[in-house]
Protein backbone atom coordinates (compact mmCIF):
# COMPACT_ATOMS: atom_id res chain seq x y z
CA UNK A 1 0.00 0.00 0.00
CA UNK A 2 1.50 3.04 -1.15
CA UNK A 3 2.45 6.12 2.01
CA UNK A 4 -0.66 8.39 1.04
CA UNK A 5 -3.40 5.75 0.78
CA UNK A 6 -2.59 5.00 3.82
CA UNK A 7 -2.30 8.12 5.45
CA UNK A 8 -5.56 8.90 3.89
CA UNK A 9 -7.68 6.40 5.43
CA UNK A 10 -5.45 7.06 9.24
CA UNK A 11 -6.28 10.36 8.88
CA UNK A 12 -7.33 11.48 12.08
CA UNK A 13 -11.05 13.31 12.93
CA UNK A 14 -11.95 12.21 9.37
CA UNK A 15 -15.78 11.06 9.74
CA UNK A 16 -15.83 7.58 8.34
CA UNK A 17 -20.09 7.69 8.88
CA UNK A 18 -20.08 10.89 7.64
CA UNK A 19 -17.53 10.05 4.13
CA UNK A 20 -19.84 6.44 3.85
CA UNK A 21 -23.29 7.77 4.10
CA UNK A 22 -22.15 10.61 1.73
CA UNK A 23 -20.31 7.69 -1.06
CA UNK A 24 -23.63 5.72 -0.51
CA UNK A 25 -27.34 6.31 -1.62
CA UNK A 26 -30.09 7.44 0.89
CA UNK A 27 -31.64 4.26 1.11
CA UNK A 28 -28.25 2.15 2.32
CA UNK A 29 -27.82 5.22 4.82
CA UNK A 30 -30.51 3.88 6.92
CA UNK A 31 -28.64 0.36 6.90
CA UNK A 32 -25.35 2.63 7.92
CA UNK A 33 -26.76 3.23 10.99
CA UNK A 34 -26.17 0.06 12.13
CA UNK A 35 -22.90 -0.41 11.63
CA UNK A 36 -19.88 0.45 13.90
CA UNK A 37 -16.92 2.96 12.89
CA UNK A 38 -14.57 0.46 12.21
CA UNK A 39 -17.13 -1.86 10.16
CA UNK A 40 -17.64 1.82 8.47
CA UNK A 41 -14.05 2.07 7.93
CA UNK A 42 -13.46 -1.28 5.97
CA UNK A 43 -16.55 -1.12 4.14
CA UNK A 44 -15.52 2.18 2.73
CA UNK A 45 -12.17 0.93 1.99
CA UNK A 46 -13.87 -2.76 0.14
CA UNK A 47 -15.89 -0.19 -1.77
CA UNK A 48 -12.88 1.46 -2.53
CA UNK A 49 -11.11 -1.86 -3.85
CA UNK A 50 -8.49 -2.42 -1.33
CA UNK A 51 -7.57 -5.45 -0.81
CA UNK A 52 -8.09 -7.25 2.67
CA UNK A 53 -4.16 -6.96 3.19
CA UNK A 54 -4.46 -3.20 2.52
CA UNK A 55 -7.19 -2.81 5.01
CA UNK A 56 -5.32 -4.81 7.77
CA UNK A 57 -2.47 -2.50 7.29
CA UNK A 58 -3.86 1.00 7.11
CA UNK A 59 -6.29 0.32 10.37
CA UNK A 60 -3.55 -1.43 12.34
CA UNK A 61 -5.62 -4.85 12.49
CA UNK A 62 -4.81 -8.51 11.45
CA UNK A 63 -6.52 -9.42 7.88
CA UNK A 64 -8.39 -11.58 9.89
CA UNK A 65 -10.02 -9.15 12.06
CA UNK A 66 -10.57 -7.64 8.59
CA UNK A 67 -12.37 -10.50 7.58
CA UNK A 68 -14.98 -10.70 10.99
CA UNK A 69 -15.37 -7.65 10.31
CA UNK A 70 -17.04 -7.67 6.87
CA UNK A 71 -19.20 -10.68 7.91
CA UNK A 72 -20.57 -8.47 10.73
CA UNK A 73 -21.44 -6.31 7.64
CA UNK A 74 -22.69 -8.75 5.62
CA UNK A 75 -24.62 -9.96 8.53
CA UNK A 76 -25.89 -6.32 9.37
CA UNK A 77 -26.78 -5.35 5.77
CA UNK A 78 -28.65 -8.89 5.19
CA UNK A 79 -26.09 -9.60 2.56
CA UNK A 80 -23.93 -12.73 1.90
CA UNK A 81 -20.75 -11.44 0.10
CA UNK A 82 -18.95 -8.66 -1.41
CA UNK A 83 -20.47 -9.04 -4.68
CA UNK A 84 -23.60 -8.37 -3.06
CA UNK A 85 -22.07 -5.40 -1.15
CA UNK A 86 -21.17 -4.13 -4.48
CA UNK A 87 -24.79 -4.87 -6.06
CA UNK A 88 -26.52 -3.88 -3.18
CA UNK A 89 -24.70 -0.19 -3.64
CA UNK A 90 -24.81 0.07 -7.72
CA UNK A 91 -28.92 -0.82 -7.50
CA UNK A 92 -29.34 1.79 -5.25
CA UNK A 93 -28.42 4.54 -7.94
CA UNK A 94 -24.86 4.30 -7.41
Amino acid sequence: MNEFRKQSALATGFNYEQQLSSFLPAPFSFNIDKLSEKELRVAELVLRGYTYTDIAEALNIQPNTVKTHQKRIYSKLHINSKRELFALVETRGL
